[in-house]
């Protein structure tokens, strides 16, 4: 692959971790999608990490055979668990009671059984002694370790959080424990990867040790479980609480993040997690701190969407980054402001023509924590002039959690840090639910504006929503449940966005239709686990005629993506038709669209299934819900799918909600 607009290919001063933390490398179109395909990380060629890489090959012919060290099952001393660390630049093999490290299928397999006998003592026992090993390993130095000890720990950590069941309440600022543990990766795993069931995915690949550190960040920043568990409530109990959060956010806040702070918190989701550094085939420990005016890293990869022009503009507005070559847009962009730190620079691809953007730090170790007290404070004061309005408290979370992302400002697990742990921190703190996110991470690097962005959290909101109505609705915990029935997924049925999708405005002050926002994938819908088996209501009982009163926070009502893919589905209408259906609209990864297209959509469903259906979309008023007005879409002359939009009229915000029960 030839890249123009740059004199070397993009490099990066990181090794290749968890999926989540990695921008998309710039690697030709079709590249296999293995740990080192299409999402390849390079090292970048500056001197610290040149001479880190080094190092490493250095270590690599010094570290001896395994030596067996037998820790006693109960009392390990200090000394011990060091030598085991330690000996020779590497975790050597252990022997902690009856199990052996080096024999990790048959200790994984054994730590699996004890979590399913409910055996918590001897579960956290060794828990807790592989813990120790691990705590004794230095990773202020680079040395190659053996990663078994790493992914023990987190198969050890997986099987207590099995045992440990939801909570029948929690305050607004903990609602994350109305989750089970054993489904908190859902969090800080990869949406395309929920349907793989396999919150052990990363430590079994590039990042040995990532379940576990993920699950005691998660532990640390959002404390204890507040209360003993219990029979869980009622959903509609549930929905009370989290309707109160969205109308009271807390007076009394939490402690300020500072830059201190937040480089603890990169501490905690990193610093016990190995790596493969610069494409060795061993695992490695490596501190990684501030990026650096060496830090480089891509936007965007080929075949992946480009930042949008509102994108780059707000970026620009706000004095967090520039474009070096702005003259490539077809939409003029605003003058670079004082004080931008990130550059973003615009290549091409020869052989696809692709648009890729490589995004440099321009700033130096000592300038990293200044820029982030920067943003943190520029977040506190919008926050604070939000009068505690959830909308207007939910943009400013998400322009802190966009600055600081595409600041960059460590050279690895900035996905980990601000997506994944800071996101669900803030909004937790301000009584708002936190996200089972459907768009990729990366998102957060410039790719959408705010607005979208918003979006995209209002849909991770419902679908953490939707999980724990699944939970309390009976499903039992640690059984073989399907979380991904409840999701709202882009790989198995419709994505299709509720909340802050009012009427707006073209270039020109004509109001267009009310907007959809659909979700990624929806050009591959393959591999659903949707249940068929459920019962089936006829579709013309279960509507409420239009001007029926409702509740707009009624947890009966279903939402939008249900209502399209229930339809559909009694129709016999495959995953594989809803994509092709997509695509002949022009339904694309991220786009929000307009009610025309959708309508265009059922058209093209039509056209593929020999079905006549339209779209009613009945407005209501939010307030009251009484009915408003009607309009209908598409051109078959058959059966219509009623769809509501709950509106203010105050305000022209809204969001869509079929007008039916189940």
């Amino acid at each position: 692959m030839q890249i123009r607009g740059s004199a070397e290919p993009v490099q990066r001063n990181r090794p290749a971790s968890a999926e989540h933390d990695r921008q998309p490398a710039l690697a030709p179109a079709g590249a296999p999608d293995d740990s080192r395909g299409a999402l390849q990380l390079a090292i970048d060629r500056s001197p610290r990490i040149v001479a880190q890489r080094r190092a490493l090959e250095g270590l690599c012919g010094r570290v001896s055979a395994h030596e067996a060290i037998q820790l006693p099952s109960s009392t390990a001393t200090a000394a011990q668990r060091s030598h085991a660390a330690q000996s020779n630049g590497t975790v050597q093999r252990v022997v902690i009671g009856d199990y052996d490290t080096d024999e990790e299928e048959a200790f994984k397999l054994a730590l699996e059984e004890m979590g399913r006998k409910g055996d918590i003592s001897r579960l956290r026992h060794y828990h807790d002694e592989l813990r120790k090993l691990i705590d004794a390993v230095d990773f202020s130095v680079v040395d190659y370790q053996d990663a078994r000890p790493f992914r023990l720990l987190s198969v050890a950590k997986l099987a207590l959080a099995k045992l440990e069941p939801p909570l029948d309440a929690a305050p607004p600022n903990q609602q994350i424990y109305l989750l089970p543990k054993s489904e908190w990766w859902r969090l800080f795993i990869d949406a395309r990867y929920h349907q793989e069931r396999n919150p052990l995915k990363f430590d079994y690949q590039q990042s040995p040790g990532f379940f576990s550190a993920m699950m005691a960040a998660f532990e640390e920043v959002f404390g204890a479980p507040p209360v003993k568990p219990a029979q869980r409530s009622s959903f509609a109990a549930f929905m009370g609480s989290i309707a109160e959060g969205f109308s009271s956010i807390i007076s009394a806040g939490p402690e300020e993040v500072t830059p201190e702070l937040y480089q603890h918190y990169h501490d905690l989701v990193r610093r016990k997690v190995l790596t493969q550094p610069g494409g060795s085939p061993r695992f490695a420990t490596i501190d990684f701190g501030w990026s650096n005016t060496s830090t480089t890293f891509g936007a965007n990869g080929v075949g992946e969407p480009e930042p949008d022009t509102e994108a780059l503009a707000e970026l620009i507005n706000e004095g967090i980054a520039y474009v070096e070559n702005p003259h490539l847009f077809p939409d003029a962009l605003p003058p670079r402001q004082p004080g931008a730190f990130v550059a973003i620079k615009i290549m091409f691809d020869d052989d696809t023509g692709a648009r890729l953007y490589e995004c440099a730090c321009k700033y130096d170790s000592k300038q990293a924590p200044v820029l982030v007290e920067r943003i943190l404070a520029t977040y506190y004061a919008e926050v604070g002039k939000a009068n505690k309005k959830p909308k207007l408290v939910m943009t400013a979370i998400v322009r802190l959690i966009r600055n600081l992302h595409v600041g960059h400002f460590f050279t690895d697990a900035n996905g980990r840090i601000n997506i994944m742990l800071l996101l669900n921190k803030f909004l937790m703190e301000n009584n708002l639910p936190p996200v089972i996110l459907r768009v990729n991470p990366g998102v957060f690097g410039g790719l959408l504006s705010i607005r979208k962005l918003v979006d995209a959290v209002e849909v991770g909101i419902d679908n953490f929503r939707r999980a724990v109505k699944h939970l309390q609705s009976g499903a039992v915990v640690g059984s073989a449940f399907d979380l991904d029935d409840v999701e709202q997924t882009g790989t198995s049925g419709l994505i299709l966005g509720l909340g802050g999708l009012g009427p707006s405005t073209s270039g020109t002050g004509r109001e267009k239709a009310p907007s959809l926002g659909l979700g990624p994938g929806l050009g591959s819908m393959e591999g659903s686990s949707r249940s068929t088996d459920r019962p089936r209501t006829p579709i013309v009982d279960v509507f409420i005629p239009f001007g029926t009163p409702f509740a707009v926070n009624d947890p009966s009502i279903r939402s939008l993506g249900e209502c399209f893919w229930d339809t559909f589905r009694q129709h016999g209408l495959t995953e594989e038709e809803l994509g092709d259906a997509a695509k002949q609209a022009g339904l694309t990864v991220d786009q929000h669209v307009f009610l025309d297209t959708a309508g265009a959509f059922i058209d093209a469903i039509n056209e593929i299934k020999g079905t006549t259906y339209r779209l009613r979309v009945d407005q209501f008023d939010i307030k009251t819900g009484d009915g408003l007005k009607q309009s209908e879409l598409g051109s078959g002359g058959g059966p219509l799918i009623p769809i509501g939009f709950a509106v203010d009229r105050d305000t022209g915000q809204g969001h869509f909600i079929p007008p039916y029960r189940r």
